[in-house]
């Protein structure tokens, strides 16, 4: 396939290369806006839809397609990474802007930081599962997905470097923060799913673990009970009294849901027990 003067264009014929089973990012208007799965070698065929500057004749691959719920912008995507990857053919320019084309080999490494960024982890069995999509909030099969989390938590941390554990209070970077579920995600409506107030930060140093096991517990005042084996207790014995970071209002509901799941949780320590 040749250009308008005649000539082979690389990003193009590139798409010959495109095996089964290979991952594929998708950029468009300053954004990686979602990743597809090969689904077969690309064929000829001709143009999809009508043009008047571009020829009929070309190329389809048969993918299977994910858009991210949240684009990743560019400038989100490590500067240090686009510049590592491969040349020649590389997607990025000497000073990690993109090159124009359609088709270019990326690594796995700037894959996944893409992945990462938009709250996506691929499962290690890329070439065992077909990818399945229900439409609903978890998507399954060679990518497991919950499709709300990413969107969520990059809007509770609002594109801050760092932000405040809710249950502790303390400021972490956010490769210390995850998107914890007040309410059990499984007892969570599709709509609530997608409530910011379902879902808070929480720090890895304890509380995101400690809360999902009912050890720490947020009372209807916002202040927080310790429960669980006493060595634990002892541990988190800080945070006891303290108002949770994450209590509002709107957010008291669901801390309600979390006592009454945690309800039947052995209570060991010394310290005052939520009452169901």
């Amino acid at each position: 396939m040749a250009s308008e003067s005649g000539k082979a264009v690389a990003s193009w014929d590139r798409m010959d290369q495109a095996a089964i089973g290979d991952l594929v990012l998708h950029y468009a208007n300053g954004s990686v806006r979602g990743f597809s799965i090969v689904l077969a070698p690309s064929r000829s065929a001709p143009r999809p839809y009508s043009s008047e500057t571009w020829n009929n004749d070309g190329r389809i691959l048969d993918v299977d397609y994910v858009a991210f719920d949240l684009p990743v912008r560019l400038d989100e995507l490590p500067l240090e990474v686009r510049l590592l990857e491969p040349k020649p053919h590389a997607a990025f320019t000497s000073k990690g802007r993109v090159n124009q084309g359609y088709f270019y080999p990326v690594s796995m490494g700037l894959a996944r930081a893409a992945l990462d960024i938009a709250g996506i982890d691929l499962a290690s069995n890329l070439d065992e599962e077909p990818l399945r999509i229900n439409g609903l909030s978890d998507r399954e099969g060679l990518a497991r997905i919950r499709v709300e989390q990413p969107l969520i938590r990059r809007r509770l941390l609002a594109g801050r470097p760092e932000a405040p554990c809710g249950l502790c209070g303390d400021m972490f970077a956010t490769d210390y923060l995850v998107a914890a579920h007040i309410k059990r995600r499984a007892d969570c409506s599709e709509r609530e799913r997608a409530d910011v107030n379902v879902v808070m930060l929480a720090c890895k140093f304890g509380c995101d673990a400690a809360f999902e096991l009912g050890h720490l517990r947020v009372k209807d005042d916002g202040t927080i009970v310790v429960l669980g084996p006493t060595s634990s207790a002892r541990r988190l014995a800080a945070l006891e009294g303290r108002v949770a970071g994450a209590f509002t209002t709107e957010t008291r509901k669901n801390f309600r849901a979390h006592r009454h799941t945690h309800a039947k949780t052995p209570a060991t320590s010394t310290i005052d027990v939520v009452p169901g």
